[in-house]
């Protein structure tokens, strides 16, 4: 992928056949241009930071009862009871869904008594 002076090779860098921006013939060998690993990397992190992509938080998957179940390790009759005795969980419509740091969260703290 790249050359002895660790530049990418020309044909990773290729955006469409005639090269970028250059007007060149389908048939011209001369590359648009070349990057090191480093600047690429740079061009990378820089394009993502302009996204936003890495200052969003993640959503936290919702679960339904027989996968919090799943993730706990007993069985969703176990989540029924553990719910009755105030574990939080989310109503959508008639059905409940957890968060499974927030139900970790509470078994730790209060589950236990």
């Amino acid at each position: 992928m790249s050359d002895q002076n660790g530049r990418v090779r020309a044909k990773y860098l290729r955006m469409g056949s005639a090269g970028v921006g250059t007007g060149a013939p389908e048939n011209d060998t001369a590359p648009a241009f070349t990057v090191t690993r480093a600047e690429l990397r740079g061009l990378v992190q820089q394009a993502v930071l302009e996204a936003g992509v890495l200052a969003r938080e993640p959503v936290p998957a919702l679960l339904d009862r027989e996968g919090l179940a799943f993730e706990l390790g007993c069985s969703s009759g176990q989540v029924d009871k553990l719910r009755r005795s105030g574990m939080p969980c989310l109503r959508l419509g008639d059905s409940p869904r957890f968060e499974l740091e927030a139900c970790l969260s509470w078994l730790r703290k209060d589950g236990a008594a």
